[in-house]
């Protein structure tokens, strides 16, 4: 009994110091008498995988299967999703609710990504509320859209402002490849998707969204 007690001490002393410092004191004066070793090891190693998926949220290399839901973060040169898709729009989440909300709508229905940079000054967390709140919807079911973060995208096309709509050439602007300004076409202001795609299919890559809107007028 005194083994199982000083096992289970180490326990919980070591699974207290991953949420705050205590004094060891503390873990002497607890009484662990009938408690099971499985038990408390499977319910201590449980609550250090929760908090190290917290952690991640705010690291520099977080756990992606957290935020794939919402959002995704291509690794270019290595991901297939690196590659940019022939149209795209680039936002910002410090953008005004209803514009982004609407946007939202609009690549759902388009099936067009939303880009973002990167995360807002609060963390990989803080983005995640906010992105939450933008999907949440008076009826009580989310919009089933999200946002991809690439800076390398909005270097490419060397974004200046948002939001802007891009379409590209198909087989241009791919990773690791030139991506010259005739390679695609760019288009600023707060327009809807559709008002977008009308005048971007007059463009050099107009066929994109021209076949876009031809897809999704059959839809109607």
């Amino acid at each position: 009994m005194k083994l199982q007690n000083n096992i289970l001490k180490s326990i919980v002393f070591t699974l207290l110091i991953i949420t705050c410092p205590i004094k060891k004191s503390l873990a002497d004066t607890v009484d662990f008498t009938g408690v099971d070793v499985a038990t408390a090891i499977q319910k201590s190693n449980k609550f250090k995988q929760y908090v190290d998926e917290l952690r991640s949220l705010d690291s520099s290399k977080p756990n992606t299967k957290n935020i794939s839901s919402v959002l995704d973060i291509p690794e270019p040169t290595e991901n297939p999703n690196a590659k940019p898709k022939g149209v795209m729009v680039f936002v910002s989440l410090t953008m005004p609710n209803i514009a982004l909300k609407q946007l939202l709508h609009q690549s759902k229905e388009l099936q067009i990504p939303l880009v973002i940079r990167g995360v807002l000054p609060q963390g990989f967390r803080g983005t995640l509320v906010r992105i939450n709140k933008l999907l949440d919807q008076k009826n009580g079911k989310p919009i089933e859209s999200g946002f991809a973060i690439n800076q390398e995208w909005f270097d490419t096309f060397n974004i200046q402002s948002v939001p802007a709509f891009v379409t590209i050439k198909d087989g241009k602007c791919l990773p690791k490849s030139p991506c010259n300004s005739n390679d695609f076409d760019i288009l600023y202001g707060n327009i809807s998707m559709y008002d977008a795609l009308e005048i971007l299919k007059d463009g050099d890559a107009g066929d994109i969204p021209a076949s876009i809107l031809a897809s999704y007028e059959q839809t109607l």
